[in-house]
C-alpha cells in the first residue's frame, strides 16, 4: 500500500547564491502548503532556506542533523543508523580518511533521501523522498549534495523527480513553476529533469 505522505528533500550547497535562497524559501512555503513534508539537513543557505519557507506555512519537516544541536537546531533527528554510514561510504573514495564529523555529515545525506530504515522492534521503514529540489553550482554533481543526488538516482531511479536550481535550465524558473513541476502541474520539459 502506497503511503499518503509525500516527502521531498530540500537541500543544497552551503554556497547557494542568496537570490536562489530566496526562491528556496518560497518553494519551501509552497510545498508545505501542498502538504509535502520537507526533509533537510539544517546546513547553511539552502537547507535553512527550505526550512524557513516550510516554517512560514506551518508545514511538516524532518531536519536530519549530523549531531545533536548542530548549528543551534533543536531537531530530534540526529541519530544516524549505522548502515547509512556504509551506504555513504560507497559514494566516497578513501572513506576512512574522512573525519568522523565529515562521515556523519555524509551519512546524514542518506537520511535526507531514504528516511529512517525499519527496525527489529516493529517500526516500519520510512518512505523515501518523491522529489529532490536542490542547488549545486552549474547543476553539477558537487559536494555533499552530490551524494544525495547519486544515491537517489541509484536507489529510486525514475521514482524521484530531481530539480537542480543550479542547472542553467532552471536559472529563471519561479518558485511556483518549480513546485508545479514537482506536483505534476508544470510545463518544464522532461529533458530538463534529466541532470545526469
Amino acid at each position: 500500500m502506497e503511503s499518503l505522505t509525500n516527502y521531498y528533500a530540500g537541500i543544497g550547497s552551503r554556497e547557494t547564491p542568496l537570490d536562489v535562497c530566496e526562491t528556496m524559501i518560497e518553494i519551501g512555503r509552497l510545498m508545505a502548503e501542498a502538504d509535502w513534508v520537507l526533509q533537510s539537513g539544517g546546513a547553511e543557505r539552502a537547507d535553512e532556506a527550505f526550512e524557513k519557507g516550510c516554517d512560514l506555512a506551518g508545514g511538516q519537516k524532518r531536519i536530519f542533523l549530523h549531531k545533536e544541536g548542530a548549528r543551534g537546531n533543536r531537531s530530534p533527528h540526529f541519530n544516524i543508523p549505522a548502515e547509512y554510514f556504509s551506504i555513504a561510504s560507497r559514494y566516497r573514495r578513501n572513506w576512512d580518511k574522512f573525519s568522523e564529523n565529515s562521515q556523519r555529515l555524509l551519512a546524514r545525506n542518506v537520511l535526507q533521501v531514504l528516511g529512517y530504515p525499519g527496525d527489529d522492534v516493529g517500526h516500519p521503514p520510512d518512505d523515501p523522498v518523491k522529489a529532490i529540489i536542490c542547488y549545486t553550482e552549474g547543476g553539477k554533481l558537487k559536494g555533499g549534495t552530490s551524494l544525495a543526488l547519486q544515491l537517489a538516482k541509484d536507489t529510486l531511479g525514475d521514482a524521484v523527480d530531481i530539480v537542480n536550481l543550479g542547472h542553467p535550465d532552471y536559472r529563471n524558473a519561479t518558485a511556483q513553476e518549480v513546485v508545479d513541476q514537482v506536483l505534476g502541474r508544470g510545463h518544464i520539459p522532461p529533458a530538463q529533469m534529466t541532470l545526469f
